[in-house]
């Protein structure tokens, strides 16, 4: 296999599809590595959200079967089983927490190498970008709806 074979087959290369010869190509993968950075940030903004709920309801409802550390280790999934302990979610609000946390995994688990071929095209990696928009807007207003929930339990007697 030669070098540039090698370097197009890599998930973490320098260049991940060999040298980017293009300015249009260059500005298409500082915006995906840009956003892909800030969908991590607000995916564990909501996570960070999500967590001190359920942490926030468990101290003044106990009812839990994990301590707070226990808690603190949990993944998302587990941190939005948790959640519906203390409050009863519509189903659109159920499936909008499920798609962030579906959004969430994609991007946090294998997006790269999962994209290849898309991050491989012009049009491809236009593809990514607004996949990567779409999730960073789910996990903003998942944050938020967290927080009004936090806002919520701190008017209702809670800390």
């Amino acid at each position: 296999m030669d070098v540039v074979s090698r370097l197009r087959s890599a998930a973490f290369p320098n260049e991940p599809f060999g040298l980017i010869t293009c300015a249009d190509e260059q500005e298409q993968w500082e915006e995906i590595r840009f956003l892909f950075g800030k969908a991590m940030l607000w995916a564990q903004a909501f996570e960070d959200s999500l967590l001190e709920f359920v942490i926030t309801a468990e101290r003044i409802w106990k009812r839990s079967r994990h301590s707070e550390s226990q808690l603190r280790r949990l993944t998302l999934g587990k941190l939005l089983q948790e959640a519906r302990l203390y409050c009863t979610l519509s189903e659109s609000h159920t499936d909008e927490m499920r798609q962030a946390l579906a959004a969430r995994n994609a991007v946090a688990h294998g997006f790269f190498s999962k994209r290849r071929a898309l991050l491989a095209r012009t049009s491809g990696r236009a593809n990514v970008i607004d996949e990567l928009n779409s999730a960073i807007d789910q996990f903003q207003v998942c944050r938020d709806e967290v927080n009004w929930w936090l806002f919520m339990l701190a008017h209702a007697g809670g800390e």
